[in-house]
């Protein structure tokens, strides 16, 4: 697109180039949505009038080719290509509309409009490959310079090299829609042998972060060439990234050519499992606050109460302390440093199932000026990088320091984080401590050894990037957030792109979701892939409902998936649950009946039995079952719990409070004991016990709900007897009644 259209006049400024956006969103919507070519144009035209927006030669180009098109049509002539190039224009007037789109930004956006580079020399390819390959051989050469100009002349090789990326990185970043011929070129560079590995993985994060800004087919196309061709697995795996977060940027359906080569990569088992694996590890980034909620919760307080505790290169030890201690608390030491390793264990489990642990410290660390310049943000840690510059030269040479490198499973921005507060910190730590510094030569977190340098460690560490940028620099509301928290239902898999082959692995990451608490994310994908005569999506539909309280479409998919089976027990569970809480209790009590009869050592589901007969007025035969289980297992307070409600729906009470004050007495009861306990006395007559055992039901209620920091109802008697309400009229209590008794509490 001509960049010297700002010299027109325009009606577009301050206040209103965010309404023009939106109305060119509209019409690229349009064109998704099949809307006639003639149509879109002609209101294509009228948004540009009324903003006073030049046609530019493209636009101009694509209205003429239309109509001449068009009018050879209405002159009855046949045309056999005339479907393609009706498809081509509408690809071309698509493509036009985004270079429109983000132009306006880059001149009204203030922080798109940042990043545009002030400078754009050497930023052409060749000139950028030829610089590139040059810094290669330099530094090769560097070995034979004279001992004392090395330092200075590296220094000098790598501020430049880091000047012409930062560049480089902005201009790949502003630019509009690519040609396939500047892609093939800027993925040939990419994939070249030549140049570091670390310029490759910085271009690369460019084309992904510039498809986040505006959505560019070309090179979506181009990061899947990257990712299938790259021999190098970081690359790959940082490609693999680029270009699914890309795709789901932007609405494709114009554009087959990556459908078509989205399928054929979906043919291989390894890329599928890739998938699965990649979408499971977004949903860890997203977690990274609540994790770092549990760690704070549940770990550090140890750390923090054993804080006499050091760590030193030969382990966890117990600082020298008062000698006392050890006659008058023999194992306080052991307890200590196995409540720490246990706090340690814990962080390094969560991580090794993919957990970002390290979010909440690092969070606070980027405030330095180093990440001011958005390529960094992206940039592989190297020791060279000249925002390192002033790091002293005593830190350098440390093997701690270099163990950053290769054995932390640190994120590279953490990397560049940690290195920079240690260049502020180092001066005033003990010599003791630079000492263990200097000589630590392995700083691996526990059972992480065999998880670095690996294919989901790089991912890893990549998407921690990744979220790092989006969750704290302000400059990440510019792009579109593949992480973006506020959409429970954000999940790329979601891409119809992917649909049909990936069916397994959307279960599994279902199945995973479901784990995870995400109920509403987990639904919406298997909306997308269910398949109502396989097992599995059945049951995890059910799962999902029965997480919902959806309790009737639970009976359904448990039916359902009871049908697939063939009476299976697997689904015969939740069948039976689903029931009982639709209030289906006959069903219920023939499903439970089922399971006793295929899990006979399992006393609960006969117990479960029971408890729906009573709820379906067959309060006899559950007694019965009841009373042989009680006769088997006196000691089950479960059971004596269930047969004394059963005898009291039987209008037994006398026989039902021995059962409750056997409970009581156990000291095994719970606050629903006391308020059955209660019935039992209000209906034999005995109202001031009665009242008692009400108020300390209330009692225990309201010290459960401040424990749990709860809202309690203001009458909770008044709740439980209008629950109770069949119960109650059985007994003959009167309304009055049971005002006044609900006074008590």
């Amino acid at each position: 697109m001509r960049e010297d259209i700002d010299k027109y006049m325009t009606r577009l400024d301050d206040t209103n180039w965010k309404d023009f956006i939106t109305s060119i969103g509209s019409l690229k919507k349009q064109l998704s949505n099949k809307l006639p070519l003639g149509y879109v144009l002609r209101k294509a035209r009228m948004v540009m009038a009324d903003y006073s927006f030049p046609l530019d030669d493209e636009l101009g180009s694509i209205i003429d080719s239309y109509r001449l098109m068009s009018d050879y049509m209405l002159r009855g002539f046949q045309d056999n290509s005339r479907a393609e190039l009706y498809r081509k224009l509408n690809l071309r007037l698509y493509r036009r509309l985004s270079d429109v789109e983000l132009h306006v930004r880059k001149q009204f956006d203030p922080v798109i409009s940042s990043f545009v580079p002030r400078e754009v020399i050497n930023c052409d390819l060749d000139s950028l490959r030829n610089n590139l390959e040059l810094f290669v051989s330099d530094l090769a050469m560097l070995t034979l310079e004279p001992e004392g100009n090395v330092v200075e002349r590296r220094n000098a090789l790598y501020e430049r090299r880091y000047n012409i990326m930062s560049n480089a990185f902005n201009q790949i970043l502003c630019s509009g829609q690519w040609s396939n011929e500047h892609a093939i070129d800027v993925a040939n560079l990419i994939l070249s042998p030549i140049i570091e590995t670390t310029d490759a993985l910085s271009l690369c994060a460019a084309v992904m972060m510039s498809s986040l800004l505006s959505p560019d087919p070309v090179k979506v196309l181009l990061l899947l060439r990257v990712y299938r061709e790259a021999s190098d697995d970081r690359l790959r795996q940082r490609a693999l990234i680029g270009w699914v977060f890309a795709l789901d940027n932007g609405d494709f359906s114009l554009f087959p050519d990556i459908n078509e080569h989205v399928k054929l990569l979906m043919k291989d088992g390894n890329f599928r499992e890739e998938l699965v694996e990649l979408q499971m590890q977004v949903v860890f980034c997203m977690s990274a606050e609540q994790d770092t909620q549990t760690i704070e919760r549940d770990v550090m307080p140890n750390i923090i109460k054993n804080q006499n505790l050091e760590v030193t290169r030969f382990g966890i030890r117990e600082k020298e302390d008062n000698p006392m201690d050890d006659i008058l608390h023999a194992d306080s030491s052991d307890k200590k440093i196995e409540e720490l390793e246990q706090s340690m264990r814990k962080m390094a489990e969560m991580q090794k199932r993919g957990a970002d642990i390290y979010f909440g410290g690092f969070s606070k660390m980027k405030r330095f000026g180093f990440f001011f310049t958005l390529s960094n943000w992206f940039t592989p840690f190297y020791m060279q990088h000249p925002g390192l510059r002033h790091l002293p030269q005593e830190i350098r040479d440390t093997k701690f320091m270099s163990n950053l490198l290769s054995t932390m499973p640190f994120c590279d921005s953490d990397k560049y984080s940690f290195a920079l507060a240690m260049s502020s910190v180092f001066p005033q730590l003990p010599d003791n401590i630079k000492e263990m510094l200097g000589n630590n030569a392995s700083m691996v977190v526990p059972g992480m050894d065999s998880v670095l340098n690996t294919s989901a460690f790089y991912r890893r560490q990549y998407l921690q990037d990744l979220y790092r940028f989006f969750r704290i620099n302000d400059s990440s509301k510019a792009f579109n957030n593949p992480f973006d928290s506020d959409d429970s239902n954000r999940m790329f898999l979601n891409n119809p792109a992917f649909h049909g082959e990936m069916h397994d692995g959307a279960v599994k990451v279902v199945g995973f979701l479901l784990k995870r608490k995400r109920y509403a994310a987990a639904k919406t994908m298997l909306d997308n892939y269910f398949d109502e005569n396989h097992l599995d999506d059945n049951l995890l539909a059910a799962q999902i409902a029965l997480k919902s309280g959806d309790y009737h479409m639970a009976e359904k998919f448990f039916a359902k998936a009871f049908e697939i089976e063939e009476r299976g027990d697997k689904s015969l569970k939740g069948y039976a649950l689903a029931s009982f809480h639709c209030a289906h209790y006959a069903k219920a009590a023939a499903l439970y009946h089922l399971l006793a009869e295929v899990f006979p050592d399992k006393h609960q589901y006969k117990m479960n039995e029971a408890i729906a007969l009573i709820n379906d007025g067959k309060e006899g035969k559950a007694v019965n079952i009841l009373y042989e289980l009680y006769y088997n297992d006196q000691e089950n307070i479960d059971v004596r719990r269930v047969l004394a409600w059963g005898l009291l729906c039987m209008k037994q009470a006398e026989k039902a409070s021995r059962l409750y004050e056997a409970i009581l007495a156990s000291g095994n009861d719970v606050a629903v004991d006391h308020l059955n306990a209660g019935y039992c006395y209000w209906f034999m007559g005995q109202g001031k016990i009665a009242a008692k055992h009400f108020v300390y039901f209330v009692s225990i209620k309201k010290e459960e709900a401040k424990k749990a920091k709860t809202h309690l109802q203001e009458n909770i008697l008044s709740d439980k007897f209008k629950e109770d309400a069949s119960l109650l009229d059985r007994y003959d209590i009167s309304s009055i009644d049971r005002l006044i008794m609900s006074g008590v509490g």
